[in-house]
């Protein structure tokens, strides 16, 4: 299974790469204005002759270290929803992340100093790669290039503020996303996998 990777070089360069065990194998595509897709659909076997790295000699950066836009389905698992004592609605919930609340897998979630309720939900990520509108449902998964994990911080006081989920998901470094993307092809049956999140352990 392939796995794709945003990092930072030792010399400090971001680039992108395929993560192979503990090698890190640099792709070779700079800049924030890169993005992964255009990786995947490039000639990856030509790629593949640039330098590689051991995982321990790079740090991670976000999956999408500057995405254009985060959207957002809140109460998406059944559970959650009991939890919150609220009820099952008939269209999701939709709310926004900014791209600076990202931090990459490693690195600490920041508690925001304005609550003491700051709480984790593992979510599945869900990286388009490709633009439309009004797409149908039965091509829908075509835009997809790949899928990650997120551990989606919520500073739950805020959140709960009005009836919007925003202003509890957009503190800086409060959400974590990665460490890698896998493509669609490496993920048989999307709906039989399982997302499961430790708390200290």
């Amino acid at each position: 299974m392939a796995r794709y990777i945003s990092f930072r070089r030792p010399d400090g360069t971001p680039s992108f790469g395929r993560l192979d065990g503990e090698t890190v194998q640099d792709l070779g595509v700079q800049g924030a204005s890169a993005f992964l897709k255009d990786v995947l659909d490039g000639d990856l076997a030509a790629l593949a002759a640039n330098a590689s790295f051991a995982r321990a000699d790079v740090r991670l950066l976000p999956v999408v270290p500057n995405p254009d836009k985060i959207f957002c389905v809140g109460l998406n698992y059944a559970t959650h929803v009991a939890e919150t004592g609220r009820d099952q609605k008939e269209f999701p919930a939709i709310f926004t992340r900014w791209a600076d609340s990202l931090v990459a897998d490693g690195e600490p979630l920041v508690r925001p100093p304005e609550t003491t309720r700051f709480d984790y939900e593992g979510e599945l990520a869900v990286v388009i790669g490709k633009g439309g509108r009004r797409i149908p449902r039965a091509t829908a998964l075509d835009h997809v290039a790949g899928y990650s994990v997120f551990n989606d911080g919520s500073v739950r006081d805020w959140q709960r503020h009005n009836i919007q989920f925003t202003p509890g998901k957009t503190f800086p470094g409060t959400g974590a996303f990665g460490p890698a993307l896998v493509t669609p092809d490496d993920v048989a049956d999307l709906a039989s996998q399982r997302v499961q999140t430790r708390l200290n352990g």
